[in-house]
């Protein structure tokens, strides 16, 4: 799961599923605040994983950010069309492109890296994927940024 909320303010959150589970998030997201996800990360059962990029924004698991990064990216391309853009939409179709944020170029092998140990792991019962859950330093991210991961398996 990445950059997940736990469901709306003041509203019931269903049970925890009996499955393993990994969440990710990035620490300066503006749309899901991280919080929210930790939240979420700590009603789960076990085995769990944390994963937290630094400075990251909101779109850092996404390729939203390379769509027309040249000309503003989604929302610059759509300015120029002079297409009407509520504000709500322009902060969530550019949180994390954009400096000081890590580049989402840098953050994928990281976040890719996990997420297929993690369903190696699972799904395909291959128990040497556990050490890329459990220890560190997790790489991919040229320096740029930090991936803390907390496992609980």
């Amino acid at each position: 799961m990445y950059s997940v909320g736990s469901g709306p303010e003041g509203g019931t959150l269903p049970a925890a599923p009996k499955v393993p589970a990994m969440v990710m998030l990035g620490t300066t997201d503006g749309i899901i605040p991280p919080e929210a996800s930790r939240t979420l990360f700590a009603g789960l059962n076990k085995p769990r994983y944390l994963a937290e990029i630094t400075d990251a924004g909101h779109l850092v698991f996404s390729d939203l950010c390379l769509i027309g990064a040249e000309s503003g990216g989604l929302i610059g391309i759509a300015e120029k069309i002079k297409l009407p853009i509520p504000d709500g939409l322009k902060k969530l179709g550019t949180d994390g492109c954009e400096a000081p944020h890590p580049s989402v170029k840098e953050a994928f092998p990281a976040i890719d890296g996990l997420s297929v140990a993690f369903l190696r792991r699972y799904l395909n019962d291959d128990q040497t994927a556990e050490k890329a859950l459990t220890s560190g330093p997790v790489t991919g991210l040229d320096g740029k940024a930090e991936v803390t991961l907390l496992s609980e398996p």
